[in-house]
């Protein structure tokens, strides 16, 4: 570590000599003041300055920058006239594009979509009305053999009912004359 020589020191010079610390505070108090006003009137002129120059790089282009190991920094920026260049291809090719699907959906030749969709949509409706009639022709059907079914439902069941009265009397019948008939050697189950 040093110390400080005081042989070395010289004397103040004279226009110094009756400053005080106070006014040499306030000496720099004053200074920073004016240079931060100073800044603050300068920065929008910086900034300025600044926007001036990213348009003069915009309109000339940057190339690309690489680092010392050869790795990319930053990328390169097409000059205006590059850009405008390439928005003009852009606008060609999505006009064409945009010509091919006029051209495809407008109704000015036999093979075009729209024309197409037309066909397409006759051919739905087409085979929507032949199911429609299958499924009208389907539950006709069903409904004529469910009312068949029924019929023949109520025809058994009366006949049963009708056999099972039969077999009833019958067995009463049995029943009652079935002593006499023993006694004359005949056989009342047959």
């Amino acid at each position: 570590m040093q110390y400080l020589n005081t042989d070395t020191l010289t004397e103040i010079p004279d226009y110094m000599a009756g400053v005080t610390v106070g006014q040499i505070l306030a000496f720099m108090g004053g200074a920073s003041v004016i240079i931060g006003g100073l800044w603050l009137l300068l920065r929008p002129v910086f900034r300025g300055v600044r926007e001036v120059y990213r348009s003069i790089t915009d309109l000339s282009g940057r190339p690309e920058r690489l680092d010392a190991a050869g790795n990319l920094v930053e990328e390169a920026q097409p000059s205006l006239r590059a850009s405008i260049h390439a928005l003009h291809a852009k606008d060609e090719e999505t006009t064409a594009i945009l010509n091919e699907v006029r051209e495809q959906v407008s109704n000015t030749h036999s093979t075009n979509l729209r024309d197409d969709l037309d066909r397409l949509h006759h051919d739905v409706r087409g085979i929507r009305e032949d199911l429609s009639a299958e499924v009208r022709g389907i539950k006709a059907e069903y409904n004529a053999n469910h009312a068949e079914g029924l019929a023949q439902n109520r025809a058994t069941r009366q006949a049963l009912e009708t056999q099972s009265l039969t077999t009833k009397k019958l067995a009463d019948l049995a029943e009652l004359w079935g002593p006499y008939l023993r006694e004359q050697g005949l056989d009342p189950e047959k």
